[in-house]
């Protein structure tokens, strides 16, 4: 299924209202309330439907706010595509350091692997 016919699909439109019910119809980001609210998916993994992320890496954000994300993200995104290998593996090893993932990221270990 398209990306753009899943918007449409009766199991995203309930999975949706119930990010926003549970959100309090609130933008998670500057607490607005009277605004066009979407629902903002944390990342995106391949051949996933929108309706299979779990709830907590789902954000509800107005029109605006849901826009600075999604530059950031770009942004983000142009400046880890700079980042060297042997520098990944040492931000790879930070994060399990920190316990942000419990252990080694299970992102990028295996490419370490395959070398």
């Amino acid at each position: 299924m398209k990306h753009k016919d899943q918007y449409n699909d009766p199991r995203w439109i309930v999975k949706r209202e119930e990010i926003l019910e549970d959100r309090n119809h609130t933008c998670e980001d500057c607490q607005s309330t009277d605004c066009t609210l979407q629902v903002h998916h944390g990342y995106y993994e391949l051949g996933k439907m929108m309706w299979e992320y779990d709830n907590d890496t789902l954000w509800c954000l107005c029109i605006e706010c849901h826009e600075n994300w999604g530059e950031m993200k770009r942004m983000l995104q142009e400046e880890m595509a700079k980042i060297s290998m042997k520098n990944l593996q040492q931000i790879d090893f930070l994060l399990g350091l920190f316990g942000k993932m419990g252990k080694k990221s299970k992102t990028f270990t295996p490419l370490f692997n395959k070398r």
